[in-house]
């Protein structure tokens, strides 16, 4: 048996489980797929049939709804759809939603699967959770020796300029693995020793349910069949949610999904981890390609013909690693996992652009401040310092001075003129370079050990009746 053969064979393994739990979800997808048409044709749905209150409170205070969620706790008789408020709720119509999505696939992988010899044995997708950690399928990279050889792949893109060369990293699965063959995931460290992975960010973990709602739209951002990023945008809706609570399902109205690609709401938060579904089968039960063939190779995955995708839920892979046996330092990695990283200020990238704005942020050499590019090719950032006057002309009008009180003198350092002081523009180079960062923005490994310094001693893992105290007394 060939390698690719043994990684087509686990996909068909975690198929075969889907299949198991066709029967308990297909009557729910058949009623929420009628109740959304109702919606579409403007007739009241029944929304109980579609959802649990649970969900739909927390879906709905995720939206910042707060009083509807509260009138759907009350239990009062509500004048309103909570289903097709979320919907309505959720349709972001600003530019907003493709800068988070942007943020957001910065944060995705091509995962490169590499065989014992080398050779490449296949390809997933896998997307960044924290500043080291990386999560995809356990079908994709299942265990600690194949994710030890294999690589990630960052900006395996076409972009408006044309193809972009991708950013490869290793993994370290003896910093953190785990994985479950179940519920179809794996998290691996990232090799990462100049902290060049953490500025590109990450989606972070929710750990609650209610992140994707039924009848809403999901967005998927993959690597099918190991091609350049691609994106299904509004193209998935979530038809079932109450049967499983492990699992999230969604038809497709164009693409399918691709194994390890992140599943989105319209927020942009991780909702689901793709990794299988429901495949169309002949007579004979082989699985069918969109084209009618039958699936035969690895290569061929993401043709499949899915009657409806399948998702890992986020709250119980959460739940799943909570509950493992974590080493400290483990457990270090896995918290940074539920802190979302600074927002990015797409628009900033932009301010060397053409046009008024960039006289706007033009100094007096003709340079744009922010991001450029010299001549040898390398970029480069210029800032605008101020230091405050530096001659008359830079001075506003003041009202007169009475006569007794005495002008202050421009300090020397700050004169602009080529007298015995320091010029402001020699100061500012000379205070600008003093004050510059020497050394990596983030030392991962630094603040790994530091962390693991400041808990020495604490059980993470121990119960909260023991734990508080010992963490209240540590802070103390």
């Amino acid at each position: 048996m060939t390698t690719l053969d043994y990684s087509l064979s686990r996909i068909e393994k975690q198929i075969a489980k889907s299949a198991e739990r066709w029967p308990r979800v297909e009557g729910q997808i058949s009623e929420a797929l009628a109740e959304i048409d109702r919606m579409k044709r403007g007739e009241k749905p029944n929304w109980h049939t579609m959802e649990t209150v649970s969900r739909l409170q927390r879906r709905l205070e995720g939206l910042n709804l707060h009083d509807d969620a509260a009138a759907l706790v009350d239990g009062a008789k509500l004048d309103f759809n909570p289903t097709e408020r979320i919907i309505n709720a959720s349709q972001l119509s600003g530019v907003e939603f493709f800068e988070r999505g942007l943020i957001a696939a910065r944060s995705v992988v091509r995962v490169k699967i590499l065989g014992a010899n080398g050779a490449v044995a296949g390809f997933g997708s896998g997307v960044m959770i924290s500043p080291r950690l990386i999560m995809t399928n356990n079908h994709v990279l299942a265990s600690a020796a194949e994710a030890g050889r294999s690589i990630i792949e960052f900006e395996y893109v076409n972009s408006v300029v044309g193809p972009r060369e991708p950013i490869a990293f290793g993994l370290r699965p003896d910093l953190f693995f785990q994985t479950s063959d179940p519920l179809d995931y794996s998290i691996i460290a990232v090799d990462d020793p100049t902290g060049e992975v953490v500025e590109r960010g990450w989606s972070p973990l929710i750990a609650g349910s209610g992140k994707a709602t039924v009848g809403e739209r999901v967005n998927l951002i993959q690597h099918p069949g190991g091609e350049r990023m691609q994106i299904a945008v509004r193209d998935n809706t979530v038809v079932q949610a109450k049967s499983t609570k492990e699992f999230l399902h969604y038809v497709a109205d164009t693409l399918p999904g691709s194994s390890g690609s992140p599943v989105y709401n319209d927020q942009w938060q991780l909702a689901a981890l793709h990794h299988a579904g429901f495949p169309r089968r002949d007579q004979n039960g082989n699985i069918l390609l969109r084209n009618g063939q039958v699936l035969r190779r690895r290569a061929d995955v993401h043709l499949i013909d899915w009657i409806a995708n399948e998702g890992i839920r986020i709250s119980a892979i959460v739940s799943d690693v909570n509950g493992s046996n974590l080493s400290m330092a483990e457990r270090q990695l896995w918290t940074h996992a539920f802190v979302a990283p600074e927002q990015t200020d797409i628009w900033s990238l932009f301010s060397n652009g053409a046009g008024d704005e960039a006289s706007r942020a033009t100094g007096a050499g003709g340079a744009p401040f922010g991001l450029v590019t010299e001549e040898d090719g390398t970029a480069a950032w210029h800032f605008k310092l101020s230091f405050g006057p530096t001659g008359p002309s830079a001075v506003a009008p003041q009202a007169p001075r009475p006569a007794a009180a005495e002008a202050p003198q421009t300090p020397a350092i700050l004169a602009g003129d080529d007298g015995d002081g320091e010029s402001a523009r020699d100061a500012a180079v000379r205070m600008f370079e003093e004050f510059q960062h020497d050394g990596p923005y983030y030392d991962a490994g630094e603040d790994t050990q530091m962390q693991a310094d400041y808990y020495a001693g604490i059980d993470m893992s121990a119960a909260s009746a023991t734990l508080f105290p010992n963490l209240s007394q540590l802070l103390e």
